[in-house]
């Protein structure tokens, strides 16, 4: 908030940056109603998470912004409780079998060259065998894109909490908050410069 304020003060939008701040205050509000309640919470690894460049599936965060929205945590999250760029052994992995698995797309095409290598490997996750992979959109590379963190948590949420969200459309989320931000509906771009987008994983990462 403090950033989006000094924004707006140096441009001379205060009432912007304003708006700015009680949209995402009601988005953060919606999201973790939704999930307040929840009597499961799944454990969670995000894969191929964007460092300072790109980086391969081992790389992760600790305190994912959109995990930290839907209060679920990252199975990494024991490995550095304040927070940050996590690197992990596979066999790590293994041992923890996470339910779920989210790949930053920004870094997928480094997974799918490793996943043709060593297909039995990450065949031993169970996420993967059971088809419970998916994408999400990159929002962390040198800085952080509050828009499509938000729209990524709500795409999260559909899929690990599919009642909660059940009134959801990712896409459509996405694209309501993408024009409130930048004025425009950009997810379709995104798609256009070579990202799955909102999507199971499932197909690429075949294991049968």
């Amino acid at each position: 908030k403090k950033a989006i304020r000094l924004l707006g003060s140096a441009l001379g939008r205060e009432r912007r940056a304003e708006e700015l701040i009680l949209y995402i205050d009601n988005l953060v509000a919606d999201i973790q109603g939704r999930v307040r309640n929840a009597e499961h919470r799944p454990s969670v690894y995000i894969g191929a998470v964007s460092y300072q460049g790109a980086q391969p599936f081992t790389a992760s965060q600790a305190r994912f912004a959109p995990l930290v929205l839907l209060n679920t945590s990252s199975i990494v999250d024991e490995l550095k409780p304040e927070g940050g760029y996590v690197k992990v052994d596979f066999e790590w992995l293994l041992l923890r079998q996470p339910e779920y698995i989210f790949i930053d797309e920004n870094n997928l095409n480094i997974v799918l060259d490793d996943f043709s290598r060593n297909k039995e490997q990450y065949c031993s996750l169970e996420a993967f065998r059971n088809g419970r992979v998916y994408g999400v959109i990159p929002f962390n590379y040198y800085h952080t894109n509050i828009a499509t963190a938000l729209a990524n948590a709500y795409y999260i949420g559909k899929v690990l909490y599919p009642e909660a969200f059940g009134d959801v459309d990712p896409v459509s989320k996405a694209d309501e908050i993408f024009s409130f931000f930048m004025g425009r509906q950009i997810y379709q771009a995104y798609i256009g410069s070579g990202y799955p987008g909102f999507v199971s994983l499932s197909d690429v990462f075949r294991c049968s």
